[in-house]
């Protein structure tokens, strides 16, 4: 008689392919805008300005006006976010040599603008904007300040900002001006508010892939011709993924018919 041997298999997620990082990153970037600003499209991998300068997601909000000529309501944009993820901190500024000691002096000066804001709130409160109801709201012009210690540090803010961040995605994502606001999605932990650059928004993402607003972004009101230009973009970077999901795979050879992948929900919560 042939024995017969059972055996059992423990099943975790040894075995299971680890996705990277950066998906996860994206992955909660989507989550995080669909829960929040609900925006009425994204993509990923969204060139910007030249092909190899992308964004690793782009967000849309759109709005619909009457154009008299047509005689009918047109969908325009009129909010545009681009998000830039990076896994660690080396990330957001590969080109610099020696970022710690220039964070550790952006630190301090970032302390001591702060406190030069509020003896300008106190002693110049018509740079203050009139038409905020609310005091945390309010929007103060501090670049049209007379105070001479304070326009040195904004200066020096320039100067610091620009060596640390010179050639790198960040840099080179902020002078495309194709984005009303830019965030930076990171790992909670890898970088405080005040080491991103200026105008910059920061999102903790934990664990859980839950994230954090660490820092809102500055609305920078871009030209309606760079938001189409980023749109237009949007729907380019989308060509290959609706392809795919529709069972046709583009190469540089040609093309192929592929199986649509199947929408089933994990087992397990993805994390970082």
């Amino acid at each position: 008689m042939q024995e017969q041997f059972l055996l059992n298999f423990k099943k975790d997620g040894a075995g299971q392919k680890q996705r990277p990082k950066s998906f996860n990153l994206r992955l909660a970037v989507l989550k995080w805008l669909h829960c929040t600003a609900k925006p009425d499209a994204w993509a990923v991998d969204v060139p910007l300005k030249a092909a190899t300068l992308k964004a690793d997601v782009v967000a849309c909000w759109q709005s619909v006006r009457r154009h008299r000529k047509l005689g009918m309501n047109l969908v325009v944009p009129r909010r545009t976010v681009v998000v830039l993820c990076a896994e660690n901190r080396k990330a957001c500024w590969p080109e610099c040599s020696q970022p710690e000691d220039i964070l550790a002096e952006l630190g301090e000066l970032r302390e001591k603008m702060r406190q030069a804001e509020q003896s300008i709130r106190n002693c110049e409160p018509h740079l203050r904007e009139e038409n905020v109801l609310f005091e945390e709201f309010a929007f103060w012009d501090y670049a049209k300040s007379t105070n001479a210690e304070y326009q040195q540090m904004r200066r020096r803010l320039r100067n610091l900002e620009e060596s640390l961040y010179r050639g790198s995605r960040l840099h080179k994502i902020a002078r495309t001006r194709v984005a009303d606001e830019l965030y930076l999605a990171v790992p909670d932990g890898e970088i405080a508010a005040d080491e991103v650059i200026s105008g910059w928004g920061l999102l903790a993402v934990h664990k859980n892939l839950e994230i954090s607003v660490k820092r809102e972004a500055t609305v920078h009101e871009c030209l309606p011709e760079a938001r189409m230009h980023l749109i237009q973009n949007m729907l380019v970077a989308s060509k290959n993924t609706i392809s795919v999901a529709q069972g046709l795979r583009l190469t540089s050879r040609g093309w192929c018919y592929v199986q649509p992948g199947r929408s089933r929900k994990v087992r397990r919560q993805p994390e970082l």
